[in-house]
C-alpha cells in the first residue's frame, strides 16, 4: 500500500532504523565501512583499533570518526571553569546524538547525571555545553554518543 503525506496532519513516526547488513560480523554495518574505507574490516571483530588511537573500530563507528586517522576520535577539546559555570567542548558530528553527563566523584556505585537533554549538533565538528550552578569543588564529565534512532 501507499502512505499519503500530502496534508498537514499526516506523519510517520520512526522509533528505530536498521543499520543494514554486517556481513563480516564485526558489529559495524557494511555501508559505514565502505563509506569510510571502501572495504570491510575482514580481520576485525570490532574490538580492534586499526589506527591505534585507543578507540576501538566499533567505537569509531558509533562516534562516526575515521578508524584510519589517529587524530579523529571523540574527545574533550576544552574545559573552562568560570564559577559557578563549567563549559565543556568536545568533538562531534551532526550524524550522532550526544549527551553530556556529570558526577561529583568517581567512586564505585556513583551515578552519572545528564547535564541536559540529548541533542544532535546542527553542524561543525565541535559541540559545547555549559553547566551552571556548579557548587561541588570537583566535578567529572563524560560525553556519551549514540546513533540517532537506536535503543
Amino acid at each position: 500500500g501507499w502512505i499519503g503525506l500530502s496534508n498537514s496532519f499526516a506523519h510517520v513516526r520512526t522509533l528505530s532504523l536498521d543499520p543494514g547488513p554486517d556481513s563480516d560480523g564485526d558489529l559495524i554495518p557494511d555501508a559505514w565501512e565502505y563509506s569510510h574505507v571502501n572495504l570491510l574490516f575482514i580481520l576485525s571483530d570490532g574490538s580492534s583499533d586499526f589506527d591505534m588511537d585507543g578507540v576501538t573500530d566499533h567505537d569509531e563507528y558509533v562516534a562516526d570518526t575515521n578508524p584510519f586517522d589517529p587524530n579523529d576520535h571523540l574527545r574533550t577539546t576544552a574545559f573552562v571553569v568560570i564559577a559557578p559555570t563549567n563549559r565543556v567542548t568536545w568533538t562531534s558530528t551532526p550524524t550522532r546524538l550526544y549527551t553530556l553527563q556529570h558526577a561529583a566523584d568517581l567512586i564505585n556505585g556513583m551515578t552519572w547525571l545528564d547535564a541536559g537533554p540529548a541533542f544532535i549538533p546542527p553542524s561543525g565538528n565541535e559541540s559545547t555545553m555549559e553547566i551552571t550552578g556548579v557548587v561541588e569543588p570537583t566535578q567529572y564529565y563524560r560525553v556519551q554518543v549514540r546513533l540517532p534512532l537506536t535503543p
